[in-house]
């Protein structure tokens, strides 16, 4: 996952409820459209313990109106999720 970030610093980090919060900026995939959103790498770890509770990956669909997300751990499964952004109510 290293060589595909950006920048070995997140570029945002916050707390909530116990966990922390890690956001990555990732470096443009191969053959991405000029100006593409870059993906970004999500870590959530808890204090004390050095696995992340969560690891996920997330971008833009080609058309900008769905995050696709995937979760590191099962890098095969993908969810989709509308960001609404497209003129809805």
């Amino acid at each position: 996952m290293r060589p595909r970030l950006s920048s070995p610093a997140p570029f945002d980090s916050w707390e909530d409820e116990g966990l922390h919060y890690f956001v990555f900026q990732m470096k443009p995939e191969a053959g991405a459209a000029a100006g593409a959103e870059p993906s970004v790498a999500l870590f959530t770890m808890r204090r004390n313990e050095t696995d992340p509770a969560g690891a996920l990956v997330v971008a833009l669909d080609p058309g900008g109106d769905e995050a696709v997300l995937t979760d590191l751990r099962q890098p095969g499964q993908t969810q989709r999720v509308a960001l609404g952004l497209a003129g809805g109510p």
